[in-house]
């Protein structure tokens, strides 16, 4: 499957895997919380290394129904296992890549902010 073929409007893209730093992905997921709540921005997740039997278990944990378990992208920075942010339009067009930082949560929320305005 393509991320294209998700794609109905431009989609916010969370990447993960379940080796990430689990403090990075759940500060991550908290300010995504507290963002989503004023947008309709869709929002969808992308894991790598997660067993197909735990989706629906991490589908109840972050409240998202759209998690695709997705073990490799063609980015090289896909190797490095930090949680990273992504736009994409229905074309197929990337931008507004982001890297958050729990060490830097403000530069967090001006991210999420500038894209859930």
């Amino acid at each position: 499957m393509k991320i294209r073929e998700i794609l109905e409007d431009s989609l916010l893209i969370v990447r993960f895997s379940v080796y990430s730093c689990r403090d990075c992905l759940n500060f991550l997921i908290s300010e995504l919380d507290c963002s989503k709540k004023q947008s309709k921005i869709k929002m969808a997740m992308l894991i790598a290394n997660i067993p197909v039997r735990d989706l629906h278990v991490k589908c109840k944990e972050f409240d998202n129904p759209r998690l695709y378990r997705v073990d490799s992208l063609s980015f090289d920075f896909d190797y490095s296992l930090t949680p990273y942010v992504f736009m994409i339009d229905k074309k197929g067009h990337i931008s507004d890549f982001f890297i958050p930082r729990k060490e830097f949560p403000d530069q967090t929320k001006k991210y999420l902010e500038r894209i859930f305005k």
